[in-house]
Protein backbone atom coordinates (compact mmCIF):
# COMPACT_ATOMS: atom_id res chain seq x y z
CA UNK A 1 0.00 0.00 0.00
CA UNK A 2 2.68 2.49 1.04
CA UNK A 3 4.88 1.79 -1.98
CA UNK A 4 2.00 2.63 -4.30
CA UNK A 5 1.13 5.78 -2.34
CA UNK A 6 4.72 6.94 -1.84
CA UNK A 7 4.68 9.78 -4.33
CA UNK A 8 2.69 12.96 -3.70
CA UNK A 9 0.48 13.22 -0.63
CA UNK A 10 0.78 9.47 -0.01
CA UNK A 11 4.33 9.73 1.37
CA UNK A 12 2.93 11.08 4.67
CA UNK A 13 0.35 8.31 5.00
CA UNK A 14 2.42 5.91 7.18
CA UNK A 15 3.11 8.66 9.70
CA UNK A 16 -0.54 9.78 9.80
CA UNK A 17 -1.74 6.19 10.33
CA UNK A 18 0.85 5.70 13.09
CA UNK A 19 -0.19 8.96 14.81
CA UNK A 20 -3.88 8.04 14.66
CA UNK A 21 -3.21 4.59 16.09
CA UNK A 22 -1.22 6.10 18.96
CA UNK A 23 -3.98 8.64 19.63
CA UNK A 24 -6.46 5.77 19.94
CA UNK A 25 -4.22 4.26 22.64
CA UNK A 26 -3.99 1.05 20.65
CA UNK A 27 -0.21 0.82 20.57
CA UNK A 28 1.63 -1.39 20.88
CA UNK A 29 0.04 -4.16 18.81
CA UNK A 30 0.81 -7.80 19.42
CA UNK A 31 2.24 -8.30 15.93
CA UNK A 32 2.36 -6.95 12.39
CA UNK A 33 -0.84 -8.83 11.46
CA UNK A 34 -2.76 -6.91 14.14
CA UNK A 35 -1.57 -3.62 12.66
CA UNK A 36 -2.65 -4.73 9.19
CA UNK A 37 -6.10 -5.69 10.51
CA UNK A 38 -6.46 -2.31 12.19
CA UNK A 39 -5.49 -0.49 8.98
CA UNK A 40 -7.93 -2.48 6.84
CA UNK A 41 -10.91 -2.24 9.19
CA UNK A 42 -10.46 1.43 10.06
CA UNK A 43 -8.81 3.06 7.05
CA UNK A 44 -9.60 1.22 3.82
CA UNK A 45 -12.95 1.37 2.02
CA UNK A 46 -13.83 0.12 -1.44
CA UNK A 47 -16.73 0.09 -3.90
CA UNK A 48 -17.29 -1.81 -7.14
CA UNK A 49 -20.40 -2.57 -9.15
CA UNK A 50 -19.13 -6.09 -9.85
CA UNK A 51 -19.72 -8.55 -7.01
CA UNK A 52 -16.81 -10.70 -8.19
CA UNK A 53 -14.47 -7.71 -7.93
CA UNK A 54 -15.53 -7.29 -4.28
CA UNK A 55 -14.65 -10.91 -3.56
CA UNK A 56 -11.25 -10.56 -5.28
CA UNK A 57 -10.53 -7.38 -3.31
CA UNK A 58 -11.37 -9.05 0.00
CA UNK A 59 -9.17 -12.01 -0.92
CA UNK A 60 -6.21 -9.77 -1.78
CA UNK A 61 -6.55 -7.89 1.53
CA UNK A 62 -6.69 -11.16 3.44
CA UNK A 63 -3.62 -12.42 1.59
CA UNK A 64 -1.80 -9.23 2.57
CA UNK A 65 -2.62 -9.96 6.22
CA UNK A 66 -1.47 -13.59 6.19
CA UNK A 67 1.69 -12.85 4.21
CA UNK A 68 4.57 -13.80 6.53
CA UNK A 69 7.23 -11.25 7.50
CA UNK A 70 10.01 -10.94 4.90
CA UNK A 71 12.55 -12.51 7.24
CA UNK A 72 10.43 -15.70 7.37
CA UNK A 73 9.61 -16.05 3.66
CA UNK A 74 12.61 -18.32 2.99
CA UNK A 75 12.85 -19.62 6.52
CA UNK A 76 11.83 -23.04 7.82
CA UNK A 77 10.68 -21.42 11.03
CA UNK A 78 7.02 -22.02 11.90
CA UNK A 79 4.75 -19.07 11.14
CA UNK A 80 1.38 -18.90 12.87
CA UNK A 81 -1.25 -17.83 10.30
CA UNK A 82 -3.41 -15.05 11.81
CA UNK A 83 -7.21 -15.09 11.84
CA UNK A 84 -8.90 -13.11 9.09
CA UNK A 85 -10.93 -10.00 9.97
CA UNK A 86 -14.48 -9.16 8.91
CA UNK A 87 -14.37 -6.47 6.22
CA UNK A 88 -17.69 -6.96 4.43
CA UNK A 89 -18.92 -3.49 5.48
CA UNK A 90 -15.73 -1.81 4.25
CA UNK A 91 -15.71 -3.31 0.76
CA UNK A 92 -19.16 -2.84 -0.73
CA UNK A 93 -20.98 -3.60 -3.96
CA UNK A 94 -22.79 -0.81 -5.79
CA UNK A 95 -22.77 1.78 -8.57
CA UNK A 96 -20.40 4.40 -7.17
CA UNK A 97 -21.35 6.92 -9.90
CA UNK A 98 -24.98 7.16 -8.72
CA UNK A 99 -26.10 7.79 -5.15
CA UNK A 100 -26.07 10.35 -2.35
CA UNK A 101 -23.10 11.58 -0.34
CA UNK A 102 -24.84 14.57 1.32
CA UNK A 103 -25.98 13.97 4.89
CA UNK A 104 -28.73 16.57 4.38
CA UNK A 105 -30.63 14.31 1.97
CA UNK A 106 -31.27 11.86 4.81
CA UNK A 107 -33.56 14.42 6.46
CA UNK A 108 -36.01 13.84 3.60
CA UNK A 109 -36.79 10.29 4.74
CA UNK A 110 -38.61 9.47 7.96
CA UNK A 111 -37.30 7.14 10.65
CA UNK A 112 -40.80 5.69 11.12
CA UNK A 113 -40.21 3.71 7.91
CA UNK A 114 -37.54 1.61 9.60
CA UNK A 115 -38.07 -1.74 11.25
CA UNK A 116 -37.61 -2.01 14.98
CA UNK A 117 -33.97 -2.77 15.74
CA UNK A 118 -32.93 -5.06 18.56
CA UNK A 119 -30.81 -2.94 20.93
CA UNK A 120 -29.11 -5.74 22.85
CA UNK A 121 -25.70 -4.73 21.49
CA UNK A 122 -26.25 -0.96 21.31
CA UNK A 123 -24.98 1.63 23.76
CA UNK A 124 -27.96 3.93 23.26
CA UNK A 125 -31.36 4.17 21.62
CA UNK A 126 -32.52 6.77 19.13
CA UNK A 127 -35.26 7.33 16.59
CA UNK A 128 -33.77 10.09 14.44
CA UNK A 129 -32.16 9.13 11.12
CA UNK A 130 -28.73 10.13 12.39
CA UNK A 131 -29.25 7.94 15.47
CA UNK A 132 -30.13 4.96 13.28
CA UNK A 133 -26.89 5.49 11.35
CA UNK A 134 -25.03 5.59 14.65
CA UNK A 135 -26.72 2.34 15.69
CA UNK A 136 -25.55 0.78 12.43
CA UNK A 137 -21.94 1.80 13.09
CA UNK A 138 -22.10 0.48 16.67
CA UNK A 139 -23.38 -2.83 15.38
CA UNK A 140 -20.59 -3.02 12.79
CA UNK A 141 -17.98 -2.31 15.47
CA UNK A 142 -19.45 -5.08 17.60
CA UNK A 143 -19.58 -7.43 14.60
CA UNK A 144 -15.94 -6.71 13.72
CA UNK A 145 -14.74 -7.12 17.28
CA UNK A 146 -12.91 -10.36 18.00
CA UNK A 147 -14.72 -11.33 21.17
CA UNK A 148 -14.77 -14.97 22.18
CA UNK A 149 -17.64 -14.25 24.61
CA UNK A 150 -20.01 -13.50 21.71
CA UNK A 151 -21.37 -16.72 20.28
CA UNK A 152 -21.59 -17.28 16.55
CA UNK A 153 -25.40 -17.16 16.75
CA UNK A 154 -25.15 -13.71 18.36
CA UNK A 155 -22.82 -12.60 15.59
CA UNK A 156 -25.45 -13.72 13.11
CA UNK A 157 -28.09 -11.68 14.97
CA UNK A 158 -25.85 -8.61 14.79
CA UNK A 159 -25.23 -9.13 11.08
CA UNK A 160 -28.98 -9.49 10.44
CA UNK A 161 -29.64 -6.27 12.36
CA UNK A 162 -27.03 -4.41 10.28
CA UNK A 163 -28.46 -5.75 7.04
CA UNK A 164 -31.98 -4.78 8.13
CA UNK A 165 -30.86 -1.17 8.63
CA UNK A 166 -29.04 -1.18 5.27
CA UNK A 167 -32.11 -2.66 3.53
CA UNK A 168 -34.48 -0.08 5.06
CA UNK A 169 -32.16 2.79 4.18
CA UNK A 170 -31.75 1.62 0.58
CA UNK A 171 -35.50 1.17 0.20
CA UNK A 172 -36.18 4.77 1.28
CA UNK A 173 -33.22 6.27 -0.59
CA UNK A 174 -34.21 4.43 -3.78
CA UNK A 175 -37.65 6.08 -3.59
CA UNK A 176 -35.99 9.45 -3.02
CA UNK A 177 -33.73 8.93 -6.02
CA UNK A 178 -36.68 7.88 -8.17
CA UNK A 179 -38.48 11.11 -7.27
CA UNK A 180 -35.35 13.09 -8.14
CA UNK A 181 -35.27 11.46 -11.57
CA UNK A 182 -38.97 12.21 -12.07
CA UNK A 183 -38.46 15.86 -11.09
CA UNK A 184 -35.71 16.05 -13.72
CA UNK A 185 -38.08 14.47 -16.31
CA UNK A 186 -35.60 11.71 -16.98
CA UNK A 187 -36.98 9.36 -19.65
CA UNK A 188 -35.30 6.12 -20.69
CA UNK A 189 -35.85 4.16 -23.94
CA UNK A 190 -36.58 0.46 -23.67
CA UNK A 191 -35.32 -2.26 -25.95
CA UNK A 192 -37.78 -2.54 -28.86
CA UNK A 193 -40.29 -5.38 -28.54
CA UNK A 194 -40.21 -7.56 -31.66
CA UNK A 195 -43.62 -9.10 -32.34
CA UNK A 196 -42.21 -12.11 -34.20
CA UNK A 197 -41.08 -13.42 -30.80
CA UNK A 198 -44.69 -13.55 -29.56
CA UNK A 199 -46.97 -13.81 -32.60
CA UNK A 200 -46.90 -17.61 -32.99
CA UNK A 201 -47.62 -18.33 -29.36
CA UNK A 202 -50.98 -19.62 -28.19
CA UNK A 203 -53.49 -16.90 -27.21
CA UNK A 204 -51.19 -14.21 -28.58
CA UNK A 205 -53.38 -11.18 -27.81
CA UNK A 206 -54.12 -12.23 -24.23
CA UNK A 207 -50.52 -13.13 -23.44
CA UNK A 208 -49.14 -10.04 -25.16
CA UNK A 209 -51.59 -7.83 -23.29
CA UNK A 210 -50.46 -9.43 -20.01
CA UNK A 211 -46.86 -8.72 -21.00
CA UNK A 212 -47.63 -5.05 -21.70
CA UNK A 213 -49.54 -4.76 -18.42
CA UNK A 214 -46.58 -6.13 -16.45
CA UNK A 215 -44.30 -3.72 -18.30
CA UNK A 216 -46.53 -0.77 -17.41
CA UNK A 217 -47.61 -2.00 -13.97
CA UNK A 218 -46.47 1.28 -12.35
CA UNK A 219 -47.90 3.42 -15.17
CA UNK A 220 -44.47 4.78 -16.08
CA UNK A 221 -44.78 4.63 -19.90
CA UNK A 222 -44.46 8.02 -21.62
CA UNK A 223 -44.18 7.06 -25.31
CA UNK A 224 -44.87 4.21 -27.74
CA UNK A 225 -44.52 3.66 -31.47
CA UNK A 226 -45.91 0.69 -33.41
CA UNK A 227 -43.74 0.07 -36.49
CA UNK A 228 -45.08 -2.05 -39.34
CA UNK A 229 -42.81 -4.36 -41.35
CA UNK A 230 -43.87 -2.57 -44.54
CA UNK A 231 -46.41 0.25 -45.04
CA UNK A 232 -49.92 -1.21 -44.81
CA UNK A 233 -53.42 -0.27 -45.89
CA UNK A 234 -54.93 1.19 -42.76
CA UNK A 235 -57.83 3.46 -41.86
CA UNK A 236 -55.52 6.26 -40.78
CA UNK A 237 -58.45 8.67 -40.35
CA UNK A 238 -59.87 6.35 -37.69
CA UNK A 239 -56.51 6.35 -35.93
CA UNK A 240 -56.35 10.14 -35.94
CA UNK A 241 -59.87 10.38 -34.52
CA UNK A 242 -58.58 8.75 -31.34
CA UNK A 243 -57.60 11.61 -29.02
CA UNK A 244 -53.84 11.91 -28.76
CA UNK A 245 -53.10 9.31 -31.45
CA UNK A 246 -51.60 9.79 -34.92
CA UNK A 247 -49.69 7.86 -37.60
CA UNK A 248 -47.12 8.18 -40.36
CA UNK A 249 -48.83 8.08 -43.77
CA UNK A 250 -47.25 8.02 -47.21
CA UNK A 251 -48.74 10.96 -49.14
CA UNK A 252 -48.82 9.03 -52.42
CA UNK A 253 -49.88 5.52 -51.42
CA UNK A 254 -51.81 6.55 -48.27
CA UNK A 255 -50.28 3.57 -46.52
CA UNK A 256 -49.40 3.64 -42.82
CA UNK A 257 -45.87 2.83 -41.61
CA UNK A 258 -46.26 3.53 -37.87
CA UNK A 259 -48.67 4.58 -35.12
CA UNK A 260 -47.60 6.79 -32.20
CA UNK A 261 -48.99 9.31 -29.69
CA UNK A 262 -49.07 13.09 -29.92
CA UNK A 263 -48.14 15.34 -27.00
CA UNK A 264 -51.83 15.44 -26.01
CA UNK A 265 -52.02 11.71 -25.37
CA UNK A 266 -53.12 11.17 -21.76
CA UNK A 267 -51.22 8.21 -20.33
CA UNK A 268 -52.89 8.72 -16.94
CA UNK A 269 -56.29 8.10 -18.52
CA UNK A 270 -55.05 4.71 -19.70
CA UNK A 271 -53.86 3.58 -16.27
CA UNK A 272 -53.48 -0.18 -15.93
CA UNK A 273 -55.65 0.05 -12.80
CA UNK A 274 -58.48 1.94 -14.51
CA UNK A 275 -61.34 1.04 -16.87
CA UNK A 276 -59.20 1.68 -19.96
CA UNK A 277 -55.81 0.04 -19.35
CA UNK A 278 -53.07 0.99 -21.80
CA UNK A 279 -52.24 -2.66 -22.56
CA UNK A 280 -55.81 -3.31 -23.73
CA UNK A 281 -56.01 -0.01 -25.63
CA UNK A 282 -52.83 -0.68 -27.64
CA UNK A 283 -53.85 -4.22 -28.59
CA UNK A 284 -57.12 -2.90 -30.05
CA UNK A 285 -55.40 -0.40 -32.35
CA UNK A 286 -54.02 -3.10 -34.68
CA UNK A 287 -56.24 -5.76 -36.26
CA UNK A 288 -53.43 -7.91 -37.72
CA UNK A 289 -50.40 -7.97 -35.45
CA UNK A 290 -48.49 -10.24 -37.85
CA UNK A 291 -47.91 -7.09 -39.94
CA UNK A 292 -46.12 -5.38 -37.05
CA UNK A 293 -42.33 -5.49 -36.81
CA UNK A 294 -41.73 -3.94 -33.38
CA UNK A 295 -42.94 -1.54 -30.72
CA UNK A 296 -40.69 1.23 -29.41
CA UNK A 297 -41.32 2.31 -25.81
CA UNK A 298 -40.05 5.03 -23.48
CA UNK A 299 -40.75 5.31 -19.78
CA UNK A 300 -40.01 7.15 -16.59
CA UNK A 301 -37.54 5.59 -14.21
CA UNK A 302 -39.38 3.30 -11.80
CA UNK A 303 -38.21 1.54 -8.67
CA UNK A 304 -37.28 -1.58 -10.63
CA UNK A 305 -34.84 0.48 -12.71
CA UNK A 306 -33.33 1.96 -9.56
CA UNK A 307 -32.77 -1.52 -8.10
CA UNK A 308 -31.17 -2.62 -11.38
CA UNK A 309 -28.86 0.42 -11.36
CA UNK A 310 -27.87 -0.49 -7.77
CA UNK A 311 -26.97 3.04 -6.57
CA UNK A 312 -24.31 3.36 -3.91
CA UNK A 313 -25.33 5.64 -1.04
CA UNK A 314 -22.02 6.81 0.37
CA UNK A 315 -23.61 8.71 3.23
CA UNK A 316 -25.38 5.56 4.44
CA UNK A 317 -22.65 2.99 3.79
CA UNK A 318 -19.79 5.08 5.23
CA UNK A 319 -21.45 7.58 7.61
CA UNK A 320 -18.28 8.07 9.67
CA UNK A 321 -16.57 9.39 6.54
CA UNK A 322 -19.36 11.69 5.34
CA UNK A 323 -20.91 12.81 8.64
CA UNK A 324 -17.86 14.20 10.39
CA UNK A 325 -18.48 17.03 12.87
CA UNK A 326 -15.66 18.94 11.17
CA UNK A 327 -16.38 20.14 7.64
CA UNK A 328 -12.68 19.86 6.77
CA UNK A 329 -12.53 16.26 7.96
CA UNK A 330 -15.26 14.89 5.67
CA UNK A 331 -14.43 12.50 2.86
CA UNK A 332 -11.37 10.38 2.14
CA UNK A 333 -7.73 11.38 2.49
CA UNK A 334 -6.68 9.36 -0.55
CA UNK A 335 -8.78 8.12 -3.47
CA UNK A 336 -7.51 5.41 -5.79
CA UNK A 337 -9.68 5.38 -8.92
CA UNK A 338 -9.96 2.99 -11.81
CA UNK A 339 -9.07 4.68 -15.13
CA UNK A 340 -10.57 6.12 -17.26
CA UNK A 341 -13.09 7.43 -14.71
CA UNK A 342 -10.51 9.58 -12.92
CA UNK A 343 -7.92 11.50 -14.94
CA UNK A 344 -5.38 13.41 -12.88
CA UNK A 345 -4.34 15.66 -15.77
CA UNK A 346 -7.87 17.06 -16.19
CA UNK A 347 -8.62 17.38 -12.48
CA UNK A 348 -5.43 18.94 -11.12
CA UNK A 349 -6.68 22.49 -11.78
CA UNK A 350 -9.78 21.79 -9.71
CA UNK A 351 -7.77 20.21 -6.88
CA UNK A 352 -5.28 23.07 -6.70
CA UNK A 353 -8.11 25.64 -6.74
CA UNK A 354 -9.53 23.92 -3.64
CA UNK A 355 -6.17 23.86 -1.92
CA UNK A 356 -5.83 20.08 -2.30
CA UNK A 357 -2.36 18.73 -3.06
Amino acid sequence: LYKKCYRGCGRELPFKVKDNIQKDNQMPFADISSIKKHIIQNNIYGVDINKSAIEVCELRLWLWIVKPPEELIFSTEYFDIPSLPNIEYNIRCGNSLIGYCEIERLSEIGSEKFHRIDDKFLSKKGSAIIDILQQKQELISCYYKKDETIEESKKKEIRNAINTIVYDFKEQLNLLLKNDFHNQNLIIPLTPIYISYYINRKDFKKNFQDFLRDLNINNELTYFKVNFKTPVDFDYEAIRRVKGLTCSVNKNTKKVSSIYPTTSFNFKYYSEYGDNPFSKFLIKQVSDWSQVDNIELKKKVDIRDIILINPFYWVMEFPDIFNSASENNKGFDIIIGNPPFIRADTMMTFFYSKGIS
